[in-house]
């Protein structure tokens, strides 16, 4: 004798409404997470004001990852691939801590540290630090003071 569980048309319906709830359930999280994974990058500072002797600085960055760093001499993001001849050694840090013995998790913390040559020409200079995570991009504003 056969014994299958036979289930009644309002069982098989309640199952069903079931079943979409389930999948809908699942597209929205989805949806949700999505929408929640917007790309972000932020400088600590606004502004590094420099004396005109220069120096190298470390300038700290919160990101979801940042996908390159320039530096441009006008305030254009479009204007990515200029060269500042007067900071050099610009270097990303993706992971940064301030003291090694701090333990090693996953950190969205980064830096760059960049060198910033004398100034000998007798008048200010301005460049921007840019930073891009994505789609997100950031930048901080280098003065360089006159001799």
């Amino acid at each position: 004798i056969d014994r299958k569980r036979q289930h009644t048309p309002k069982q098989q319906n309640s199952m069903k409404a079931i079943k979409h709830l389930l999948v809908l359930v699942l597209i929205s999280t989805a949806a949700v997470s999505c929408l929640m994974d917007k790309p972000e990058v932020e400088f600590t500072e606004r502004r590094l004001v420099v004396p005109a002797e220069g120096g190298s600085y470390t300038l700290i960055l919160w990101s979801t990852g940042v996908d390159s760093v320039t530096v441009s001499e006008d305030n254009d993001f479009e204007d990515w691939q200029h060269e500042v001849d007067w900071i050099t050694d610009v270097e990303l840090i993706r992971e940064y801590t301030e003291s090694e013995d701090t333990r090693a998790l996953p950190s969205w913390k980064s830096a760059v540290r960049l060198t910033v040559l004398p100034n000998t020409d007798g008048t200010k200079r301005v460049a921007y630090l840019n930073a891009r995570s994505f789609g997100a991009t950031d930048r901080v504003k280098i003065v360089q003071k006159a001799k």
